[in-house]
């Protein structure tokens, strides 16, 4: 992939934000010229003003967000019954206020759900599961399914930080194929017509 333009700029920063940034560039292991550029471009896409079905998307996303932490958190002090405590532990390292967490998000997520009866379709689909693993895989392995991708599964990649030895599996899968396998697996009948599902 072709390289972007690269432009030189002298910057000042305290000392203590410069070892920061060292050390997760180490972690990376990357220079700290790319851990910069690639905390300042996740800055400025998150600071991007989001517009139709993008803005709802991010609008339910931040309040599953706000009730993942809360959640998380809550379940943390239920653990430890100090507040001073599980604020220095992480929800995402246990696995019951993970559990928690979870079970917040999906809360949030089902009182979104539009009325009336899905209408499922006949035939292969790219399904839930396909799309999971698509960006499971991209946020694994840092690359992008295409050259414009790239940028999004690098961020996806850094972003996850440790977690990402989680979804180490999916680096080498391939969604397609699993796909084509459960479709087959699933394709009993035949049906004329789509079918609905309450």
């Amino acid at each position: 992939m072709p390289s972007r333009p690269r432009a030189q700029i002298n910057l000042r920063i305290e000392t203590e934000l410069r070892e920061s940034l060292e050390r997760a560039a180490a972690k990376r292991s990357v220079s700290l010229n790319r851990e910069l550029g690639d905390r300042l471009r996740r800055s400025l896409d998150q600071e991007r003003v989001p517009s139709g079905r993008n803005a709802l998307a991010r609008a339910i996303l931040r309040i599953v967000e706000e009730a993942m932490n809360a959640a998380g958190d809550a379940a943390l002090f239920d653990q430890t019954h100090s507040w001073e405590v599980a604020r220095q532990k992480d929800w995402t390292n246990d696995p019951y206020a993970y559990g928690q967490a979870v079970a917040a998000g999906i809360e949030v997520l089902r009182e979104f759900t539009p009325s009336g009866d899905q209408i499922i379709p006949i035939g292969p689909t790219l399904d839930a599961r396909f799309w999971a693993e698509f960006f499971l895989k991209q946020a694994a392995s840092g690359k992008g399914h295409v050259p414009e991708t790239q940028p999004l599964a690098e961020a996806l990649h850094a972003g996850l930080g440790d977690l990402v030895d989680r979804i180490s599996a999916f680096a080498n899968i391939n969604p397609s194929k699993n796909a084509e396998t459960r479709i087959a697996a699933k394709s009993g009948g035949t049906a004329d017509a789509p079918r609905k599902q309450k």
